[in-house]
């Protein structure tokens, strides 16, 4: 795991006190701003580069790659079709339209209040994935919006925006040596959040326990047991269902 601490300090000599800034990049200390900008660029980059010992099923691994080549070829052959100004109008008109800021809260709202109606004994896990949108790996992202359908154009210029991009890091009026990223969707990309929808859905589906074990939980007939905001998860079951899936197993 790749770890990044500042440390800032005062120096006290004849001429009066210094802030002193001292960074320490998976163990190793860089002092002094020509140096500090070499730590930044180090922690950056490794962040950036799919690591070959993270465990992940190789044999799979593989095999989206050689997927993609092949989705490569087939895009190309689909051209992306033209819309007119007053389906761009209409699209922009109903952005966020009837939502509310915490629309994503509801099913945590909802079950709780039909829990406590019910007098039922709700469990709610929450989860944050670490680093996750640093940690998204392009081929796969890549694999999962072809799957999602988008099959045409699209698709080639999501791969373009990712493939064989750099980086570099500003310090003090300083930048660092470019760096390649072949991991990680763009920070306050407009696509990103989608995108990492689209990477993580596979396993909010997996977590769809209700279907599977009845450990989940439903208000009404709509199940609820796992919901996501970008990367925050929440697990919902209540205390029944899930004494129920333990008899089970």
């Amino acid at each position: 795991m790749r770890k990044c601490f500042i440390t800032w300090y005062v120096r006290t000599g004849k001429k009066g006190n210094d802030a002193i800034m001292e960074l320490e990049v998976n163990g190793e200390k860089y002092v002094e701003s020509d140096n500090i900008i070499n730590g930044f660029q180090e922690h950056f980059s490794s962040l950036a580069t799919f690591n070959e010992k993270t465990r992940i099923d190789s044999r799979y691994h593989n095999l989206v790659g050689d997927d993609i080549h092949s989705i490569n070829k087939l895009v190309q052959q689909n051209n992306i079709k033209n819309v007119t100004s007053e389906e761009i109008k209409r699209a922009i008109r109903s952005i966020n339209r009837g939502k509310s800021a915490n629309y994503h809260a509801l099913p945590i709202e909802e079950s709780y209040r039909e829990s406590k109606d019910d007098n039922i004994s709700l469990y709610l896990v929450l989860l944050d994935a670490k680093a996750a949108f640093d940690t998204i790996t392009h081929i796969h992202m890549l694999h999962r919006v072809f799957l999602s359908g988008i099959d045409d154009g699209h698709w080639g210029l999501i791969k373009d925006q990712h493939e064989n991009t750099k980086s570099v890091v500003k310090w003090e009026g300083n930048i660092s040596q470019p760096f390649l990223v072949n991991q990680r969707v763009r920070q306050g990309g407009i696509l990103s959040t989608n995108l990492y929808k689209l990477y993580i859905n596979q396993l909010l589906q997996l977590l769809t326990m209700y279907e599977t074990t009845g450990a989940g939980y439903k208000v009404g007939n709509i199940s609820v047991d796992s919901t996501a905001c970008a990367d925050d998860i929440a697990l919902i079951s209540s205390l029944t269902l899930l004494e129920n899936f333990q008899k089970k197993s």
